[in-house]
């Protein structure tokens, strides 16, 4: 082998290695061609785990104190979701050195989800864990910045991650109450990172929004873990188990029936403030979808004890109101193709969510409270393609009617021109 040949092998390989371990992508890369990848469904498994690991704790004591604990760790959890598919939907590669870091949060997440509310550590070592998570975001962020120059904002987001990260470890200085006051304060400074480098014409892309419904969707698979759960806590209660695992299965499904035709087969209006109320809904969303979870698993366990039994059936019932009216806020920032369909699902949301909430307040029994709200669920989407069929007809015979206007107007123009030359 000559020098050139040698070179050239050396050259392979180095760009081999260089591929390896690439650089991030500009935000504005392949913007309209992204996909998700292997690697990020992989790593969103994680969170399942850590979701229905908090949900398990909220079965078991629906105090309020526990209830804003429970908000305050879905929060935490949801995120860092959120940092994380920020930065791959925009720098993010397929890469050895995004298979790295994302192994590396993968590991902080099992962490947090295992020494989460753990008496013997006293939050130790979940704080440990999150602030190991949130030191690779912001190495991320700040490299981000260092190599391309044109995105000098995102070391800004990171010194701003920082700030927060260490606020947050400022926490284990203070006991629970205050503790967590201090937590809340670090999430706030986090969320004033996506502030600072803010665009006007920001928008949420296909690939982001097939993102964000994955996530959905495994917040939804918590109910159908919590019906596995339920169905040991009834045990021997044949009848019972049936109609629960029928219930709380219609539930999940029609709940992402809604999601999926009113939210995510919707575009999302272009803006800086559009783009963050749909994340701000989005989390709105999967806690109550996250709570229903929980409050499952309560009806099961307190089954022999009627009067918690139907607490948790109002409250179910409540938390199911608010998912429609979650989604219900999801449609004005919405872009609708009819606009007649825009203005039908804006009042009937409600009036479909109030009449839910209704039959199950009047009848206190979970199975009624799952399958009328599944049913009313039903009928929404069933109304919704037939009134949204009858419009497209409507709108297709105005179009064929104008169009047959506008084809006479021409023939009746051309037949006075050619009047005109005859005489």
């Amino acid at each position: 082998m000559n020098i050139k040949d040698k070179f050239n092998t050396l050259k392979y390989r180095y760009s081999s290695v260089r591929n390896w371990w690439t650089p991030p992508h500009k935000a504005d890369y392949d913007i309209n061609h992204r996909q998700i990848t292997g690697l990020e469904i992989f790593y969103d498994l994680v969170y399942s785990v850590y979701f229905a690991r908090i949900g398990v704790s909220l079965a078991t004591d629906l105090g309020s104190i526990n209830i804003l604990i429970h908000c305050l760790y879905f929060i935490l959890g949801w995120w860092s979701w959120l940092n994380f598919t920020l930065y791959f939907e925009m720098h993010g590669n397929d890469d050895v050195r995004s298979r790295f870091f994302a192994f590396l949060q993968m590991s902080c997440v099992l962490g947090m989800s295992i020494f989460f509310n753990s008496p013997e550590h006293k939050d130790l070592m979940f704080t440990l864990f999150y602030i190991g998570l949130q030191l690779i975001m912001t190495y991320l962020w700040w490299y981000t910045g260092v190599v391309h120059i044109e995105h000098i904002r995102s070391m800004k987001y990171s010194r701003i991650m920082l700030i927060a990260t260490i606020v947050f470890a400022l926490g284990l200085l203070f006991p629970p109450p205050l503790r967590y006051f201090i937590w809340v304060l670090s999430l706030l400074v986090n969320a004033y990172a996506p502030h600072s480098i803010q665009r006007r014409n920001i928008y949420v892309t296909p690939s982001l929004s097939k993102r964000v419904n994955r996530f959905t969707v495994i917040i939804i698979a918590q109910i159908i873990s919590s019906i596995i759960v339920g169905v040991w806590a009834l045990k021997d209660e044949v009848g019972t188990t049936s109609i629960f695992i029928f219930g709380g299965l219609l539930l999940a499904f029609f709940v992402w029936t809604l999601y999926s035709e009113f939210v995510y087969k919707n575009k999302v209006k272009i803006g800086y403030n559009n783009f963050m109320l749909y994340f701000i809904f989005t989390a709105l969303l999967a806690l109550s979808i996250s709570f229903a979870g929980a409050l499952l698993i309560g009806i099961a366990s307190n089954y022999h004890n009627p009067s918690i039994a139907d607490v948790y059936n109002d409250i179910l019932a409540w938390d199911i109101f608010a998912i429609m009216m979650i989604i219900e806020l999801f449609q004005f920032i919405m872009i609708k193709k009819l606009i007649r369909s825009d203005l039908w699902i804006k009042i009937a949301l409600p009036i479909f969510a109030i009449l839910s909430l209704g039959i199950s307040l009047f009848n206190n029994h979970f199975w009624i409270t799952l399958i009328s709200s599944s049913v009313v669920i039903l009928v929404m989407n069933a109304l919704k393609f037939f009134f949204i069929r009858i419009i497209v007809k409507i709108e297709h015979h105005h179009h064929e009617k104008i169009k047959a206007l506008k084809k006479s107007f021409i023939d009746y123009k051309s037949n006075n021109r050619n009047d005109e030359i005859c005489m």
